[in-house]
């Protein structure tokens, strides 16, 4: 569906049987009994296996995960020293898989490795970055979770992105966030958001579809504040260009076309709000024009491309998941 869209897709690694999180990095049962050495050449065969699979069936994979919000662990490895090694195996797949796909590069210009991890309100994520280079990790984007009422303002954000970016030349990516547009139930499971602990989180926008696209439209803002040094920024200039995230003109006005009746992006999920300035200058950006304006959605999940990073927002199964985080 995301190729055929023109799109590039990002594919998200766990690592584990189950969700991963901060409190959960557990090994897959397949694998638990294995030696790390054992363990990173599992890792290494099984995402390339995968990519190569995906490629096969026809999908355009323009980005790699190794993990999800790896802050405490990855793979069932907490020490720095072997978890560089889990992380190291799978930016190995992924660049193996480059080089096979695209000829001898392997150097993150057509797919790139992210890292992923949260709490950037904590200052965790400076003694991460910090730990990443002092054990050799390989990877192209430092990626991080944001969620406005858990996650402190947007000042910090942009701040410890930037100190990243500037201090480790790596690009950096908000891959996650969400902002609730109701506090209706919709699933019969307690939502994070609701109104009677509305007192308790950092809701700086009206608990409205507008409130929700005017929130995700602050953050898309945010991460395009230019940094101080170029290092973070994901443009032509890096070689992740424009025309392989919509190939064609024609694609371009096609998919903004669908997304411009009320503003809104019509997914088998349900609608997501889309800031109708953006639609309107999307609709007709040329491949000169693209770089300069925030991007579409990378994939189904609504990956937006913008001057300085990445951001991407969780398009709901349920139309009502919106409360949900």
């Amino acid at each position: 569906m995301a190729t055929d869209a023109g799109l590039r897709v990002l594919i998200d690694f766990h690592y584990s049987d189950f969700w991963a999180d901060p409190a959960k990095q557990k090994v897959p049962k397949a694998w638990a009994a294995m030696k790390l050495d054992e363990k990173t050449a599992e890792v290494y065969s099984y995402t390339l296996n995968a990519l190569t699979e995906l490629h096969d069936a026809g999908v355009d994979v323009g980005m790699v995960q190794i993990g999800n919000e790896t802050n405490n662990g990855i793979c069932g490895e907490s020490t720095w020293e072997n978890r560089a090694r889990i992380y190291n195996a799978g930016a190995s797949a992924v660049r193996a898989y480059e080089d096979a796909m695209y000829g001898d590069i392997a150097d993150g210009s057509e797919v790139m490795v992210a890292l992923h991890f949260t709490e950037p309100n904590t200052g965790v994520q400076s003694a991460i970055a910090a730990n990443l280079d002092t054990y050799g990790v390989d990877y192209d984007v430092f990626a991080t979770s944001y969620y406005p009422f858990w996650h402190g303002t947007l000042s910090n954000l942009q701040s410890v992105l930037g100190s990243i970016a500037k201090n480790y030349g790596k690009k950096v990516m908000v891959a996650e966030t969400s902002y609730a547009y109701t506090f209706e139930d919709g699933d019969g499971h307690e939502n994070n958001v609701r109104a009677d602990k509305a007192s308790s989180l950092d809701l700086n926008y009206n608990i409205s579809v507008q409130g929700q696209a005017d929130s995700v439209s602050s953050v898309m803002e945010t991460i395009s504040i230019p940094q101080t040094g170029s290092a973070c920024s994901i443009g032509n200039r890096h070689g992740f260009r424009y025309r392989h995230m919509m190939k064609t003109q024609q694609m371009r006005r096609k998919f903004w076309h669908r997304i411009s009746r009320n503003g809104r992006l019509t997914v088998p999920g349900g609608r997501q709000a889309i800031p109708m300035s953006m639609i309107r200058r999307m609709q007709d950006a040329t491949m000169e024009e693209a770089p300069g304006i925030i991007r579409h959605c990378l994939i189904t999940m609504a990956i937006r491309w913008s001057r300085f990073g990445y951001l991407s927002m969780w398009i709901p199964v349920h139309p009502r998941r919106c409360a949900r985080t």
